[in-house]
């Protein structure tokens, strides 16, 4: 009975290593991350916009790597900003997005107003050891998606990340790995 406790109470806490919250104190952290870097740092912009969901969402990705995901896709749309003139306008928003089959997605987007586009070509040709091509693989690792969308009025880009929705309650299961 010892040793299932334990392997449950071990399943628990592997669970909660993996699943991230998604909020705006995550968002605001990456951002404030990137804006410490020298040269997304210096970039002058004129709104920023940050949202996340009032609910609480949460995807099965380990905090560390999604942080790394984002604070790339970040970076690149602040330095792509930076190349150009004014006005600079960035956001970066995270919501829920329902598929027509009820599953549930958790969607992560960073749009800015730089000139030029990003080829969804150029996603599936990046190096796989910096840059685009390590958000690649460290989203292929999650069963998460990176898309480029069409422009919405005001943005010239628009950058979405993809995960399935993880729920903070879903129960432990029912016997452990060492129970018989």
């Amino acid at each position: 009975d010892e040793l299932v406790s334990f392997d449950r109470h071990l399943a628990t806490l592997v669970r909660s290593l993996v699943r991230t919250r998604i909020d705006r104190g995550l968002l605001e952290g990456v951002l404030e991350d990137v804006r410490r870097e020298p040269s997304a740092g210096s970039v002058e912009l004129d709104e920023v916009v940050v949202r996340a969901p009032d609910e609480p969402l949460f995807v099965e990705v380990y905090r560390q790597d999604l942080r790394l995901v984002l604070k790339n896709l970040v970076r690149n749309a602040l330095l792509a900003l930076g190349a150009g003139p004014a006005p600079r306008r960035f956001a970066l928003e995270a919501e829920l997005e329902l598929l027509p089959s009820g599953e549930e997605l958790v969607r992560i987007e960073v749009r800015d107003t730089a000139a030029g586009s990003l080829a969804p070509e150029r996603l599936e040709r990046s190096s796989v050891d910096r840059g685009l091509g390590l958000v690649r693989v460290t989203l292929s690792r999650y069963g998460g998606t990176l898309d480029v969308e069409p422009r919405r009025e005001g943005q010239a880009k628009s950058v979405v990340v993809r995960f399935f929705r993880a729920y903070a309650d879903e129960p432990a299961p029912a016997s452990g790995i060492l129970a018989p």
